[in-house]
């Protein structure tokens, strides 16, 4: 996925749910990362994101 080529990952919503919700969702784990590194980490997904349509 382009997100990892840039040091960003993410689990899609349907992994974190036994009954197959979460297809509208991802999850994000960020607890121990300092704060200018999740900052950087969204801004990145983001911009990964946008470019991605």
């Amino acid at each position: 996925m382009a997100a990892s080529e840039h040091g960003v990952s993410f689990l899609p919503g349907t992994r974190c749910y036994t009954n197959g919700q979460g297809d509208d969702a991802i999850r994000l784990a960020f607890s121990f990362q300092p704060t200018q590194k999740i900052v950087e980490g969204i801004a990145t997904l983001g911009a990964v994101l946008r470019g991605w349509r």
